[in-house]
């Protein structure tokens, strides 16, 4: 039977192979596609999953079964952007759904129209749940599509290795000023690792000037510290692919750890991962990735020693990433692998302090735990103003959980640009996001929670206003910072 134009294969290490129909930019001839094979669990917002820069170079399957069944959200006629997206086109190789809605007659432009004019194939009439469970059980894998016209008696290829933050990310500084900016307003320096629209959009929106950086280019300063010169804070984006490949950022803030300068450094999902690295920790890839709207993150709080654990406080986050934060692991004679403290005594109740043990010589403790597999979803230096999370506190699409991480941060800059003419401000480093999981019992524009992200000397005062208004204390404050409460 002669093969039809629109019919593809894809190819699994193993050898099975599935047949599809191919929609969007399938071109005649086409030669094979080669890329990571991955899943995303989500249910909604199919446009901003496939503009998401975080899945450059990757074959997506979409588990929910039916895709594209509203049309795509029109971009601003006024500067061409389209910011209901989270780039300008699609950052993927190649969407796999089950089932594609594909209107006869459409009044807007639907995902087939769409993918077809930048150039993207898209796979349908697939058995997701077989790649899902391929993808569970093998780990994400390297795959390889190819149309039916085309031989499938060739050797399998290997792509070129490339680092696909190159792909997504700028190619040079953009200056983004937030709306009635002034002398007062504190400028960030970002670094594009492929960032998403909803980021920029919800730091514009916390009143912070922009100064984007390409991923691989770090600013010029006789010393590390001129950086205060310019900035109020730094933000660490999304992006895709290895961390460890970004070299220059990652030396770069190294140095700024080294030299602790006073200035608030947030970072999220691939952001997380070189804050870390500059940090000194590890990082390693995931069997399978964690790519949905809908995982659970437990906060974790310290005693103010070394002792950490738990709450139950847990938020429902959007994740997007296949690498994880590794925190150090005892040596097998039970010592810190960094400080070599031993970690275990005669002592049940010592002992059991010393098995959270955070060596100090890194300065990191763990901020958020992934509820599913517990691996590390976040965290906070306990002496600086740094902090990241490994899940998407903008979410789009996904539960807006954890979007306060975006004031407190907002709020820490505003401090800092404060501080460079009142070195006392910055007397009390990061303390809001302690509170912020309660933060809900206050409105948001209530003085309390603005005192609060404000980060009084007098905070004790104000949660025990807390508490007489609203009859609760959150108990994190206490927990995590003690000597922020003198007898």
């Amino acid at each position: 039977m002669q093969p039809t134009l629109n019919k593809y294969y894809i190819e699994l290490p193993t050898g099975e192979k599935q047949e599809c129909t191919g929609f969007g930019s399938t071109p005649e001839n086409s030669a094979p596609l080669y890329g990571e094979l991955i899943f995303q669990t989500g249910m909604i917002g199919y446009p901003e999953v496939i503009t998401d820069p975080s899945f450059a170079g990757q074959f997506l399957v979409m588990t929910y079964p039916l895709i594209g069944n509203y049309p795509l959200p029109l971009p601003d006629e006024s500067t061409g952007l389209n910011w209901a997206l989270e780039s300008n086109r699609p950052a993927l190789s190649c969407l796999i759904v089950s089932e594609v809605y594909n209107p006869e007659n459409p009044e807007s432009e639907y995902l087939a129209q769409w993918l077809a004019r930048y150039g993207v194939l898209g796979l349908a009439n697939v058995d997701t749940r077989f790649l899902t469970e391929y993808i569970r059980d093998h780990g994400d894998c390297m795959a390889k599509i190819y149309p039916a016209t085309h031989s499938s008696n060739h050797e399998p290829q290997v792509p070129t290795a490339i680092n696909p933050v190159a792909m997504v990310s700028r190619s040079g500084i953009t200056r983004l000023d937030c709306p009635g900016a002034n002398e007062q307003t504190p400028r960030v320096l970002v670094w594009d690792f492929g960032i998403k629209h909803g980021q920029l959009d919800c730091l514009l929106k916390q009143g912070l000037n922009l100064d984007i950086y390409p991923y691989n280019q770090t600013p010029e300063h006789a010393n590390i510290k001129d950086v205060l010169n310019e900035y109020s804070g730094i933000f660490l984006s999304n992006g895709p692919g290895d961390p460890r490949a970004c070299v220059e950022v990652i030396e770069y803030l190294a140095k700024l750890i080294a030299a602790k300068v006073e200035i608030p450094v947030f970072g999220i999902c691939l952001g997380h991962q070189i804050l870390a690295l500059a940090g000194g920790l590890q990082v390693r890839k995931l069997k399978y990735g964690h790519r949905g709207q809908n995982i659970p993150c437990r906060f974790i709080c310290s005693d103010g020693s070394y002792k950490w654990k738990e709450t139950n406080f847990g938020d429902l986050t959007s994740q997007n990433h296949g690498y994880e934060v590794i925190l150090p692991d005892p040596t097998p004679d039970n010592r810190c692998p960094t400080c070599h403290l031993m970690l275990s005594t005669e002592d049940d109740e010592e002992s059991e302090r010393l098995e959270n043990h955070i060596c100090p010589n890194n300065g990191f403790r763990p901020l958020f735990v992934n509820a599913n597999d517990g691996s590390n979803e976040g965290i906070v230096h306990r002496e600086m103003d740094l902090f990241s999370v490994q899940f998407h506190p903008e979410a789009k699409p996904g539960p807006r959980d954890t979007a306060i991480l975006f004031e407190i941060f907002a709020e820490r800059a505003r401090v800092c640009l404060q501080a460079k003419t009142n070195p006392d401000i910055m007397a009390y480093p990061l303390r809001a996001y302690c509170v912020y999981k309660r933060s809900r019992l206050l409105p948001r524009n209530s003085p309390y929670m603005r005192r609060i992200l404000g980060i009084p000397q007098n905070l004790r005062r104000f949660c025990k206003d807390i508490n007489w208004t609203r009859g609760y204390v959150h108990p994190l404050v206490e927990w995590l910072y003690p000597f922020v409460f003198p007898d």
